[in-house]
């Protein structure tokens, strides 16, 4: 019984600690932030919605990106009074590790997709471009596990290149990375 709800509870922590993480990276969290997670969990469920705008003029950003990026242990230190895993405190940090490539489409109307290969695994990737160069993906992998990474890119135009975070757990929560990611434009629309 206690091991199901230790389960249950990383279950339901795991995408707390994504959100929390993605939104460390950035200014205090508030109703903007919020906002953005949800716009990117409804793009990644409902796929991209068409837009009137879209045939007027195209997003700056739209085009083929291609990139890499290199993930590694993301320690979260939390006492086990707290709910804190003893998994957390003895990963190695080996296990989705390394580099790996990323392949992103963004279409007229802002919406993304694509896919990313390596120590993460196979996944594919969804979201949408906020303002004029802030791309927010989430990386999901085919057929969701408890062994099985997902999470989310959180990249902005830097210059000629799209450049941030990644932040990534497994289904189960207990192994949990984080690390860069810089993508350059291979094809423009």
């Amino acid at each position: 019984m206690a091991g199901a709800r230790a389960r249950l509870g990383a279950a339901l922590l795991a995408p707390a600690l994504a959100v929390a993480a993605c939104q460390g990276e950035r200014a205090a969290p508030g109703p903007a932030a919020s906002a953005s997670v949800a716009a990117v969990a409804s793009v990644s469920a409902a796929g991209p919605a068409p837009s009137a705008s879209a045939a007027a003029s195209a997003h700056p950003l739209a085009g083929e990106w291609r990139g890499d990026y290199e993930a590694k242990l993301h320690r979260i230190e939390m006492s086990p009074k707290l709910s804190g895993l003893k998994a957390w405190s003895q990963d190695d940090g080996a296990r989705g590790s390394g580099s790996g490539s990323l392949a992103v489409s963004v279409a007229a109307d802002g919406t993304a997709t694509g896919e990313t290969s390596g120590p993460l695994g196979a996944a594919k990737l969804a979201g949408a471009v906020e303002g004029e160069g802030e791309l927010r993906l989430t990386l999901r992998p085919p057929a969701p596990a408890a062994s099985t990474f997902s999470g989310t890119l959180l990249l902005e135009l830097r210059g000629e290149s799209l450049e941030g975070t990644l932040h990534a757990s497994t289904g189960d929560s207990l192994v949990v990375r984080g690390g860069t990611a810089k993508l350059g434009r291979a094809k423009a629309p």
